[in-house]
């Protein structure tokens, strides 16, 4: 299912709904996409559950974010 929410209303349905401090994508900004592959790789090999893996796309924006073409990690979100 694509185009069913923006980024923004899904941290804000976190935030209002859940009472977290920062919404999912927020924090995945924050503390940066090659983070989050590297947290899935260590559940994935820790618990061998493929739930864990992380997809093709979060490694390929991960890489993207972190390439010298792109100064400053600014990543704009495109399959």
């Amino acid at each position: 299912m694509e185009g069913v929410a923006t980024a923004e209303s899904v941290d804000a349905v976190m935030k209002l709904g859940m009472n977290h401090p920062m919404g999912p994508l927020e924090l995945a900004d924050f503390i940066g996409l090659d983070v989050c592959v590297d947290i899935l790789d260590v559940l994935y090999s820790g618990f061998g559950d493929s739930k864990y893996r992380a997809s093709p796309l979060l490694r390929k924006w991960s890489r993207q974010a972190g390439s010298d073409a792109n100064p400053g990690g600014v990543l704009h979100l495109s399959a």
